[in-house]
C-alpha cells in the first residue's frame, strides 16, 4: 500500500513539474534565469551541505507568489526533496529519505536565493538535484550532481601461514567509492603487484 502511494506521489510531483514547464514555454516567465551556485560536488557522509541556487527575477515579480521546488534523481526516478508554496513548506509528497533533513530559508528568496540545506548527508543522497523557481509568470530551473564520499574503517591485518605459504589479509570497510590498496614491505617499497584486491 505504502509503495503504491509513494509512486503515486512521485508521479504527481513529476506531473506538477511538467505543467510548470508548459507554462514556462508557452507564456514566458517572470523568473528570467536560474543558476546553481558553486558548491562542493563532493561531500563526506555525515556532513551538512547547502546546495546553492540563485535566480534573477523580473523587476515586477511578487515575492508572495514565489514557489520553490527541489527535486532529486537517483536511478532515473525523480522525487520531491522540498516544496515551498504560498509562503509555507508543503511536504506531503516529500521523499521520506529527506524527512527532517532538508529545508530552504524563505527569507532568502527576497535576496534571490533558493538554496537547499541538507543535514547529516547519507550515501543515498548522491545523485542529481534540480532547483525550480516559479511564480505566476512561469518557471526556470537548473540542475547539478552531488557525490557522497564515505571514509573507510581503519585497516585490520591478519596473517595466515600454511603449506609453505604466508598470506596477509587487509580489511577496511564502509568506504565509498572503491579505494585503491597499496602494500609496502619493510623497506617501504611498493609490493602491491604481489597482492589481490576485492571490492
Amino acid at each position: 500500500m505504502s509503495r503504491k502511494r509513494h509512486h503515486g506521489r512521485t508521479k504527481m510531483a513529476i506531473l506538477h513539474f511538467f505543467c510548470w514547464w508548459f507554462v514556462f514555454m508557452k507564456i514566458g516567465h517572470a523568473v528570467r534565469s536560474i543558476t546553481m551556485d558553486q558548491w562542493p560536488s563532493q561531500v563526506v557522509s555525515g556532513a551538512n551541505i547547502t546546495l546553492g541556487c540563485s535566480f534573477v527575477p523580473e523587476i515586477d515579480y511578487v515575492f508572495a507568489t514565489m514557489e520553490v521546488a527541489w527535486h532529486f534523481r537517483s536511478n532515473s526516478h525523480w522525487t520531491v526533496v522540498y516544496y515551498y508554496v504560498n509562503q509555507t513548506a508543503q511536504l506531503v509528497d516529500q521523499d521520506r529519505r529527506f524527512h527532517g533533513r532538508a529545508w530552504i530559508v524563505p527569507k532568502e528568496l527576497k535576496e534571490e536565493k533558493a538554496s537547499l540545506s541538507i543535514s547529516s548527508v547519507r550515501l543515498t543522497d548522491r545523485g542529481e538535484y534540480r532547483c525550480i523557481v516559479m511564480d505566476s509568470g512561469g518557471a526556470a530551473f537548473d540542475s547539478a550532481s552531488l557525490t557522497v564520499l564515505a571514509p573507510y574503517s581503519s585497516p585490520r591485518l591478519t596473517a595466515i601461514y600454511g603449506n609453505g605459504t604466508f598470506i596477509l589479509h587487509c580489511l577496511s570497510e564502509g568506504g565509498y567509492p572503491q579505494g585503491e590498496v597499496i602494500w609496502h614491505n619493510g623497506r617501504k617499497s611498493n609490493s602491491t603487484n604481489y597482492g589481490q584486491q576485492s571490492g
